[in-house]
């Protein structure tokens, strides 16, 4: 899935603005749906080699 500004991630965070990008992912300003905070939003790459354990 190709990430952009205004999209809904994981059926919470609206994305904002990409804060930036580097080989493994993207950090995205966005806006948590359920409390209305802001927040940043680190995605990774597909093939970055992190599984879901790596992740957390």
């Amino acid at each position: 899935m190709e990430l952009r500004e205004n999209i809904l991630f994981a059926d919470r965070y609206r994305l904002l603005r990409l804060l930036g990008r580097g080989g493994f992912s993207e950090v995205w300003l966005a806006s948590d749906e359920k409390t209305g905070l802001r927040v940043a939003v680190k995605v990774y790459a597909p093939g970055s080699g992190l599984d879901e354990d790596g992740v957390r």
